[in-house]
């Protein structure tokens, strides 16, 4: 049987009676055990990638992305709120399969930009060697979606 994970979990003994929100009232007086936590924002997302150079330059001329912090195995980069964690994976090893939203993970990265900028991305991506689908009309706006140097699916959408 597995044992205490490190942030002090059991996994074998967690079961649907002991950690399920279903089994809580949820009347004002609720116990805190019993109210979901209030997210304020996403913090950063992380992304292990093959080749840290090639994937912080990718994000740098692609997004204008700029570098905050670097280690020998991480780098940050962001701009604004908008902050992405690059991770150099320890075997590089590349996913070379087809992506699509029935695999398990992270299906894809979504960067709201405007209007006009949606209409740039094209050159700008096709400038750094991506290149996309789109612009596509859907029930939320416009999006186009291209690839990061290890294939990892971004999705450009206009604000609305």
């Amino acid at each position: 049987m597995p044992g205490p994970s490190r942030i002090g979990v059991r996994y074998d003994t967690i079961s649907d009676t002991n950690l399920s929100l279903a089994t809580c009232d949820m009347p004002p007086n609720a116990p805190n055990r019993c109210r979901p936590l209030t997210v304020l924002e996403v913090h950063h997302v992380a992304v292990n990638v093959s080749d840290l150079d090639a994937s912080s330059a990718f994000y740098r001329a692609a997004f204008g992305f700029a570098t905050r912090r670097r280690t020998q195995f991480r780098e940050i980069v962001g701009r604004g709120d908008v902050e992405l964690h690059l991770f150099q994976a320890p075997e590089g090893i590349r996913f070379d399969g087809p992506r699509n939203w029935r695999h398990l993970g992270v299906q894809h990265l979504a960067f709201t930009v405007s209007d006009d900028e949606l209409e740039r991305a094209l050159e700008v991506l096709a400038a750094q060697g991506a290149g996309a689908d789109g612009p596509i009309q859907d029930g939320a706006g416009t999006a186009l979606y291209t690839r990061d140097p290890d294939g990892n699916v971004i999705e450009l959408r206009a604000r609305r």
